[in-house]
């Protein structure tokens, strides 16, 4: 009897090098006047032979996630003297200022706003190569439980049919950083590639910023993520206001 043939599947190209940062919350006070929070560089730190671990780490992830995952509740740390005024943008960025967040993004690159009902969106892309997003959700519909709203985020946006979760890591605060292998048709129209999608709690808004490179510019962009990344801010004022 003919044995049924297998294909299979592409091996993915190890993951670029991942920008990483540690979102703060400062605190509420009468006596100061409220600030938008303020982030510190902290490594997420990726392997190198990332395919490699994805096969070895693919069968303790199966016994993993047999068991339903627990909640995840941010208390926010504090970080007072880094709480300033929005950073310098480095060169070939500019500042983009709205009533809730702030960002230093690459000048030149195509911006839309993609927010919908309920949440605030911003975009960025470089031609078909590279992409910048940053959004912003109530987290009353979730109870304040970052997992579930990474989960929902995640099965919205990084579907199976072109996007695979490939590493996961989180900072003392609660910040998760997940990286996603990203393949096959994406809209708009984008090369294969890796998503740096950081996801964190800021007052009532569940925050993710995505950073996206394609293949065909290795680690070229990793500097300027990490600019912009470390110059997010989020508008403590315009939290508590909503």
């Amino acid at each position: 009897m003919d044995q049924p043939t297998i294909t299979p599947p592409p091996m993915a190209p190890p993951p670029l090098t991942a920008p990483a940062y540690v979102p703060q919350v400062p605190p509420a006070s009468a006596s100061q006047p409220p600030a938008k929070s303020s982030r510190r560089t902290l490594p997420f730190i990726i392997a190198g032979a990332a395919v490699i671990a994805v096969v070895i780490v693919g069968g303790i992830l199966i016994a993993i996630t047999s068991q339903p995952p627990a909640p995840i509740f941010v208390t926010p740390t504090v970080d007072v003297a880094a709480v300033s005024a929005l950073p310098t943008p480095a060169a070939n960025t500019v500042a983009w200022e709205q009533d809730t967040y702030s960002i230093n993004v690459p000048e030149n690159w195509t911006e839309a706003d993609i927010s919908g009902e309920n949440y605030l969106a911003q975009a960025w892309r470089h031609d078909e190569d590279a992409y910048i997003s940053l959004a912003m959700y109530p987290v009353s519909e979730q109870g304040g439980d970052l997992r579930a709203q990474i989960e929902n985020y995640q099965s919205a946006h990084f579907p199976a049919e072109n996007a695979a979760l490939i590493d996961e890591a989180a900072a003392p605060d609660g910040t998760v950083r997940r990286s996603y292998r990203r393949y096959g048709e994406m809209s708009p129209d984008f090369e294969d590639g890796q998503t740096d999608a950081f996801y964190w709690q800021d007052g009532e808004w569940f925050v993710v910023l995505e950073t996206f490179s394609g293949d065909s510019t290795g680690n070229e962009y990793v500097e300027l993520f990490q600019q912009v990344l470390d110059s997010v801010r989020i508008d403590t004022a315009m939290t508590e206001a909503s």
